[in-house]
C-alpha cells in the first residue's frame, strides 16, 4: 500500500523522501530498526551509486531476492551475500535473466546455490516487490489526506494517544516521536 501512495505522490509532482531502518540499504538483510534518530537513514541516489555501482534502484529488488531480508521475512538464496548478489545482477541484469543463464555463472558454489534455490529466489523477489498497481478500494484515501499539517489542538490529541500507547507497550517510549512531531510542526509554522 505504501508503494501505491508514494507512486501517486510522485505522479503529482510531489517530492518524496523515504526514511528506512539504517541497515536496509546499507547492509542488505539487516534488521536494524528503531525510533532513535541515529537508527534511521536517508539514502539518496548518490549513496545508491556508491554502494551498488552501475545498478539502477529498480534492480534493488533483484539484489534482495538473492540476499534476502530477515526483517521482512524474505528468505533469499542461502550462501549468496551482498557482494555476489551485486556482481550477479550487474552481469545478468535481473533475477529472471540470471536464472535463465545459470550455466554462465562461473563460481560452482554459487551456481549450485542458485539451482537448488531458484524457486525460493523467485518467491523472494515477489515478496520484495513494492506494488503500486493496487486498486482504489485497497487504498481508500487520497494523498491529500496524508498532508502533514499542524493540528488545530496543537497536537494534544496526538500526544495523549502516543502517551496512552506508551503506557501499554512495554519498553516503548513515544517521547522521541512527540518531540519530532512538534519540531516539524514548528518548522511548518516558519514557512
Amino acid at each position: 500500500m505504501e508503494a501505491k501512495v508514494l507512486h501517486n505522490l510522485h505522479q503529482q509532482g510531489k517530492r518524496v523522501k523515504i526514511w528506512i531502518g539504517a541497515g536496509r540499504l546499507r547492509k542488505s538483510g539487516s534488521s536494524a530498526f528503531g525510533n532513535q534518530p541515529e537508527m534511521m537513514s536517508s539514502f539518496g541516489m548518490e549513496d545508491f551509486a556508491k554502494k551498488y555501482g552501475t545498478l539502477q534502484p529498480s534492480q534493488f529488488v533483484d539484489i534482495i531476492s538473492l540476499v534476502g531480508d530477515k526483517s521482512d521475512n524474505i528468505p533469499g538464496v542461502d550462501g549468496i551475500g551482498n557482494v555476489h548478489a551485486v556482481q550477479l545482477i550487474t552481469k545478468f541484469g535481473t533475477l529472471e535473466n540470471l536464472l535463465q543463464c545459470i550455466e554462465q555463472v562461473e563460481e560452482e558454489r554459487i551456481k549450485k546455490a542458485l539451482i537448488s534455490n531458484a524457486e525460493q529466489a523467485i518467491l523472494s523477489k515477489n515478496l520484495a516487490i513494492l506494488r503500486s498497481d493496487l486498486p482504489f478500494y485497497m487504498v481508500p484515501f487520497t494523498t491529500e489526506d496524508l498532508t502533514f499539517i499542524k493540528p488545530e489542538d496543537n497536537g494534544e490529541k496526538f500526544t495523549s494517544l502516543l502517551t496512552a500507547i506508551s503506557a501499554y507497550a512495554e519498553g516503548f517510549s513515544a517521547d522521541s516521536i512527540i518531540r519530532r512531531a512538534f519540531y516539524l510542526w514548528k518548522k511548518l509554522g516558519n514557512h
